[in-house]
């Protein structure tokens, strides 16, 4: 009996927990619809008038319109970031000396919730970065999360 137990406990554990992206989207789906979210306003510029944003919270943020908005980002990890947004509205990453990162996926919707209308993956090393949204009016409520498919 407990050789059993033995085989089919490591089994359960792969197929119950599931993939980190299906946990990541879940927590990015949870967080939308439900926040709280912190007021910014994008700064016009790759600066220090780009308001910070973490990893550890969601944050509405008011859009400059004909202009990309920017947010100043200190990615603590050398890992893969989730850019969760509620409006169709792009998203890049950029160095502090404007070097354009590309994401590895986008998406405007995904299966775990209808409220993700722009899903960004983008690889940051450890460092200052800026997420650039836009142009686009308004204000759109955006979640960022650490991912690591591994």
């Amino acid at each position: 009996m407990r050789s059993i137990l033995r085989l089919a406990f490591p089994v359960s554990l792969v197929t119950s927990c599931g993939g980190q992206g299906e946990v990541i989207d879940g927590e990015g789906c949870d967080y939308l619809e439900s926040g709280p979210f912190t007021s910014v306003t994008a700064g016009l510029a790759m600066d220090t008038s780009a308001p910070s944003i973490t990893a550890a919270g969601g944050f509405t943020v008011t859009l400059p319109g004909a202009e990309v908005g920017f947010l100043s980002f200190d990615s603590p990890d050398d890992t893969e970031y989730i850019v969760f947004a509620d409006r169709p509205v792009a998203v890049a990453a950029f160095t502090p000396s404007g070097t354009e990162i590309t994401a590895q996926a986008r998406a405007t919707s995904i299966s775990a919730c209808t409220i993700v209308q722009r899903r960004d993956i983008i690889e940051l090393p450890v460092g200052l970065f800026y997420f650039g949204l836009g142009p686009d009016t308004g204000m759109v409520n955006v979640v960022l999360r650490p991912f690591n498919p591994d």
